[in-house]
């Protein structure tokens, strides 16, 4: 087992991870848990220099490397630096995710020029990989357009397949769909994290005399 346990939370536009994050945080601690979350990196990125030119691909490609360089970071630093015994680190988004707006050719190349190896950043470096639906597959009233989101929702919808797809080979991989509320897709995502938690024990804390 990995320490601290390594979780990536993904899924399409409008899924309900920013929603779902500060309760799953608070949720992890009554569980003996220590949470540490990763902010998705591409979010930065864009507050910072804006969402770039689509037309522009060689400028589309520096933002991609730099959101994986700033991900990847991200996730070592925080590892080395703010986890404790019993953490479980959220990544709002594993670096597979990257794979899904790049073109097949192009992903190569991010790879190559990052000296990256797909197996190591996606299916070997995560634990496991919780995916919550788009609101736009299954509850297409609840689906919005907010922030740096633009996708209508049938572009929502084949992100959100590409996705599932790229993480499809990974052991743990758990889909939670728009079957219910949006209670009830918390509620399941919790039931989610618990079989995952089950599966990775807590650990003896040593104690500590003064």
């Amino acid at each position: 087992m990995q320490n601290p346990l390594r979780v990536v939370l993904t899924g399409g536009p409008c899924a309900g991870k920013s929603k779902a994050l500060p309760e799953i945080t608070e949720w992890l601690k009554t569980q003996g848990r220590h949470p540490v979350v990763i902010p998705e990196a591409a979010t930065l990125v864009f507050g910072a220099a804006g969402r770039p030119d689509y037309s522009n691909k060689p400028r589309l490609i520096d933002f991609q490397k730099t959101i994986i360089m700033v991900q990847k970071q991200m996730e070592e630093l925080f590892l080395n630096t703010l986890c404790l015994p019993n953490s479980v680190l959220i990544a709002d988004r594993g670096l597979l995710d990257n794979k899904t707006f790049v073109y097949p050719e192009d992903w190569q190349h991010l790879l190559q020029v990052l000296n990256l190896n797909e197996n190591q950043i996606g299916l070997s470096r995560y634990d496991a990989v919780i995916h919550l639906v788009t609101a736009a597959d299954g509850a297409p009233a609840h689906y919005k357009l907010e922030g740096f989101r633009n996708e209508t929702p049938e572009k929502a919808i084949r992100q959100d397949k590409r996705l599932r797809a790229v993480y499809a080979g990974h052991p743990i991989h758990k889909i939670i769909d728009n079957s219910t509320n949006f209670e009830g897709k918390m509620l399941r995502l919790k039931a989610a994290f618990t079989k995952i938690l089950n599966r990775f024990p807590l650990e003896p804390v040593p104690t500590i005399e003064f």
